[in-house]
């Protein structure tokens, strides 16, 4: 992928991530209405430094974008998983519980970070897929 598309691609789906946010979708996933925009703009900032240094640093093959993509999966998984039960934990507790409140927190900005960089991923996937079938 040429570094104009490699661009074109993160706009895209930085793109995508806000309308996801702007259409409810991260309220329905389980995120905190006051908080979900910026959970959303603080996981497409790392997700952005991560996808760049991603991109530049590791080795252009199908293998290693699968395992990326796959990698960002299960912390995607894992971050939703975190942001639930700090969300459970938090609304339990009346909102009392202030390391529940950040557990929702970090682990849903951790969540649109990992879908962020997957979502890159699986864009150079889509290339590898593209060329093999050319």
């Amino acid at each position: 992928m040429q570094l104009h598309n490699f661009l074109l691609v993160l706009a895209v789906i930085a793109g995508v991530m806000l309308a996801a946010h702007w259409m409810g979708l991260w309220i329905a996933l389980g995120a905190h209405p006051w908080w979900s925009g910026s959970a959303t703009w603080f996981g497409i900032g790392a997700g952005l430094i991560v996808a760049i240094f991603t991109y530049s640093l590791l080795p252009k093959s199908l293998k290693s974008t699968m395992i990326q993509a796959a990698t960002f999966l299960v912390l995607a998984l894992v971050a939703l998983g975190v942001s639930t039960y700090g969300k459970a934990e938090f609304v339990g507790s009346y909102a009392e519980d202030a390391f529940a409140g950040r557990l929702w927190y970090l682990g849903f900005i951790g969540f649109t970070f990992s879908g962020y960089c997957m979502l890159v991923a699986l864009a150079r996937f889509g290339r590898w897929s593209r060329k093999n079938f050319e």
